[in-house]
């Protein structure tokens, strides 16, 4: 064995037996003739030096078939009604008789006896608190609490069953017998448990055996590996099977509470978890909760990781994008090629969101997580310029200048000549050079120029006009007659 010692134990690192009403008690006189017949424990009162059994628990005898459980704590009657303490000191010995108990010992059995009237606080001089205060200090000690009739169990169970260790190199510990599901087997070493050969219900120092035990192939290390595996069973948990494969865990037991679960997963996996009425994930512990008694089975497999990649577009109508808009479902870490298509009269602007290139048209996103982006597009425009030759001869709407005009939009012109002036034409692409109102397609940008020519016929009869008006005033008439 070298330096290592193997033990099987119950699985609790400290088991108590907390028997919350009166004790079956009995005079030792003739057990066999009586209690033998009608139970399988019995249970002595509170034993001094010289009275009972002090702390015993086992066999009374070699034919004896009923396990023997002995109070090794003073009662509340004792303490309160015969000793006369208070509360105060009773909780205080009771603390003491623990800690003593317990000190020396990695499994003990603490036979505590307590009666309803002192917590029900029908008899003077009990308080529900000590009770409660007691409780809680064997509680927050990793204690077990049991019934007789399940320790008695336990015991009749460890009797029967035979433990076989080998050690070469690695440690074999062989369990024969049946209903060793509470019992676990401890490893006394520096070393922490690295792995066990197929099986995977262990914590540190400490592997858990099933109901109906098997052969434990022990690794130890300075270090665990990493192996999906349970770590803690709940109190007075029964196991009864685990299968797994170091990731996946499948496994079964008895009775109700918490069950932790350590878990190894790869990238870009996730646990799905099947059994429990609830649990929570922290990091790699898993705590899975079976609220009510019974058999209890629960599944723990792993499924590809994914994450949604929502595609948008900003303006509603400006482009496409490639995958298309809406979401879709991506792997972890995949990295995905997305491409926006500007439509007609539109331009790719800029991708908004986590892609590796915001203004490539065609870029990349990595899934470590859900991922929204978003194509922009900006409508296309183009210049046009109005300009007028002469600069004298005529306006034109729009005026003289340059102006914004969409994507194929389809712009008005006129010309209008100023007095003197006529219109002559239009210089550009325009619809109709000709005609003094025409239209410009904006299909880039556009320069176009209103041509005025001076209007003789009309600087003739201005000259006219002016030479009769002349006339008129040489002859004194105050009227103008037209010729």
């Amino acid at each position: 064995m070298g330096n290592h010692q193997i033990a099987l134990h119950f699985v609790e690192s400290i088991l108590h037996l907390i028997n919350c009403y009166y004790q079956l008690y009995y005079c030792f006189r003739r057990p066999d003739l009586v209690l033998d017949q009608w139970f399988s424990y019995v249970s002595g009162t509170y034993a001094n030096v010289g009275s009972g059994y002090p702390g015993a628990f086992g066999f009374l005898t070699p034919d004896f078939n009923n396990v023997y459980f002995n109070l090794n704590m003073k009662p509340d009657f004792t303490l309160i009604q015969w000793q006369g303490k208070t509360p105060t000191e009773a909780v205080q010995i009771w603390e003491e008789e623990f800690n003593a108990l317990s000190f020396h010992a990695s499994t003990p059995i603490i036979h505590w006896l307590w009666h309803d009237y002192g917590a029900t606080k029908f008899e003077p001089g009990y308080t529900w608190e000590m009770y409660d205060n007691t409780l809680a200090m064997a509680f927050g000690a990793n204690t077990e609490f049991t019934t007789l009739a399940n320790a008695c169990d336990r015991i009749n169970a460890f009797t029967a069953a035979d433990l076989t260790v080998t050690e070469n190199g690695a440690i074999t510990a062989q369990v024969a017998g049946t209903g060793m599901g509470q019992f676990a087997l401890s490893v006394d070493s520096d070393d922490v448990i690295q792995s066990v050969t197929d099986w995977y219900a262990y914590s540190d120092r400490t592997v858990f055996v099933p109901r109906n035990g098997g052969t434990f192939t022990m690794q130890l290390g300075p270090t665990q590996d990493e192996r999906t595996r349970i770590v803690s069973l709940p109190m007075r948990a029964d196991l009864i099977s685990v299968t797994g494969d170091g990731e996946a865990l499948d496994f079964a037991f008895e009775g109700e509470g918490e069950e932790v679960v350590r878990l190894n997963i790869p990238d870009g996996e996730k646990p799905q978890i099947d059994g429990p009425d609830s649990h929570v994930l922290n990091g790699t512990i898993l705590e899975m909760q079976f609220a009510a008694s019974g058999v209890h089975g629960a599944s723990i497999s792993l499924v590809p990781i994914t994450y949604e990649l929502t595609m948008e577009v900003v303006p509603a109508g400006g482009g496409t994008t490639d995958p298309v808009v809406g979401s879709h479902t991506k792997g972890w870490e995949e990295e995905v090629a997305i491409t926006a298509t500007a439509k007609p009269g539109y331009a790719f602007s800029h991708w908004t969101g986590d892609v590796a290139d915001g203004g490539a048209q065609t870029t990349t996103v990595t899934m470590s997580g859900n991922k929204t982006v978003t194509a922009h597009f900006s409508p296309i425009t183009y210049e046009l310029t109005m300009a007028v030759d002469p600069a004298e001869g005529g306006t034109t709407g729009p005026e003289v200048g340059t102006h914004t005009k969409g994507w194929e939009e389809e712009v008005a012109i006129t010309a209008t000549a100023n007095e003197g002036h006529k219109f002559d034409h239009w210089i550009g692409d325009v619809a109709d050079p000709d005609a003094e109102s025409t239209t410009v397609m904006m299909d880039g940008d556009r320069t176009v120029t209103a041509h005025f020519s001076p209007d003789i016929g009309s600087a003739a009869k201005s000259m006219a006009a002016i030479y009769l008006l002349l006339l008129d005033d040489a002859s004194g008439s105050d009227s103008i007659s037209h010729r």
